[in-house]
């Protein structure tokens, strides 16, 4: 991607990874089956049934299982989790099932061409988004990934990356609308929800069904996608 060559940048965006870059249904229920799992050594009354929708809760409501399991009590770290969760996996199969690997190569290059950076910033490890990437015949490095030494949507993972950017414009790419909630108040950050619409929700605050249209808002070239 090459992000980190670009001289001089004041904005940036960073794409989340899976459902915004990457999709695919049997890649996505394998890690929620992987995650349940992790849950069951906590959550050891629930059904299966149960696990699983405990699972999804935690997920739609904290943004990521580690930060649900820590809200209830639980002594949990994301390195536990990740070991257990994205170890010893098999990629076979794993095509990403969104057409649009030419518009993100596009995006990336427009942006770039016109002093913009690209970061991933996924909640998931770079032994997860990296592989999966070079299956996309993407050329990436962890330099261009914004490691997740805490989660999204944490105050202390959003101030790392304000401190690395130091206010400079940050345009931020998630399908979860949760990741978007400690995010009101900084004034620098640009919030796109990734989801099956184009409007714009507010100030500040949009929705795209497509990564070309990235570059409209982040160049300024329309208000309103349409």
């Amino acid at each position: 991607m090459n992000s980190r060559l670009v001289k001089g940048c004041n904005k940036y965006v960073l794409l989340d990874f899976d459902g915004v870059i990457y999709k695919n249904h049997f890649a996505h229920r394998m890690i929620a089956e992987r995650s349940s799992r992790f849950c069951s050594q906590y959550l050891n009354k629930c059904s299966d049934y149960g696990l699983d929708k405990m699972h999804m809760h935690l997920y739609k409501t904290y943004g990521h299982t580690v930060i649900g399991l820590q809200k209830m009590g639980f002594d949990v770290n994301v390195q536990e989790y990740n070991d257990y969760v994205f170890s010893k996996l098999n990629l076979y199969g794993m095509d990403n099932e969104f057409d649009n690997k030419k518009e993100f190569l596009d995006m990336i290059a427009h942006c770039n061409a016109n002093g913009v950076g690209v970061y991933i910033f996924s909640n998931a490890p770079s032994n997860w988004v990296i592989p999966l990437l070079e299956k996309m015949n993407c050329e990436v490095n962890e330099g261009d990934i914004i490691e997740p030494i805490y989660l999204k949507p944490t105050e202390e993972m959003y101030d790392l990356v304000d401190e690395r950017f130091k206010g400079d414009k940050i345009y931020f790419v998630d399908d979860n609308l949760v990741n978007f909630q400690n995010l009101y108040k900084r004034d620098n950050w640009i919030k796109i929800h990734f989801t099956d619409t184009n409007e714009r929700y507010g100030k500040d605050l949009y929705a795209i069904s497509r990564l070309e249209y990235v570059k409209n808002i982040v160049m300024a070239t329309k208000t309103l996608l349409v």
